[in-house]
C-alpha cells in the first residue's frame, strides 16, 4: 500500500489539529489502545509499551458508533511514563496519519466536528513548536 502525503484539511479542521475524544480505541498489532486525542492529521494512543519512533503502523480506529476505519500512520514520538515528554498526556505515543480512505476521513470529520475543543499542537506533541 503506498504511503500518500499527510492528511490536510480544506475544510474547518488543519491536519495538524487534535480534540479530545471519549470512547475511542485503536488497534495496533492484535493491541487495543485508548485514544486520547485526535486530529486529521494524527492521533495520542495511550500504551506503556509503545513502538519505536518511525514505524510505520496499520491503524484500525474504532469508534463508539461501532465504525472502524482504517489508516497508515507513523510513530512521531513517545511520551515514556518514567521520562515524560508531556505531563498533560499519559504514557503512549503520537503518531501522525500518512494515509487514509476518503470515506473514512469524512467519518473522522464528522466525529471531530462532534468533540471537545481544539489542542495546540504544542500540548500534544512536544517535539513540535
Amino acid at each position: 500500500m503506498p504511503l500518500a502525503p499527510p492528511l490536510l484539511s480544506r475544510l474547518s479542521h488543519e491536519g495538524r489539529d487534535r480534540y479530545f475524544v471519549d470512547d475511542v480505541e485503536c488497534m495496533i498489532q492484535g493491541r487495543r489502545h485508548r485514544v486520547a486525542n485526535l486530529g486529521l492529521g494524527g492521533f495520542f494512543a495511550e500504551t506503556d509499551r509503545p513502538p519505536l519512533c518511525g514505524t510505520i503502523l496499520l491503524v484500525e480506529l474504532q469508534f463508539p458508533s461501532q465504525r472502524r476505519c482504517r489508516v497508515v500512520g507513523q510513530v512521531a514520538w513517545i511520551n515514556d511514563a518514567r521520562t515524560p515528554a508531556s505531563d498533560t498526556l499519559p504514557a503512549g505515543f503520537g503518531a501522525s496519519v500518512t494515509w487514509v480512505e476518503p470515506y473514512d476521513r469524512a467519518h473522522v470529520l464528522r466525529v471531530l466536528n462532534n468533540s471537545a475543543p481544539m489542542l495546540s499542537l504544542a500540548q500534544v506533541d512536544p517535539g513540535h513548536e
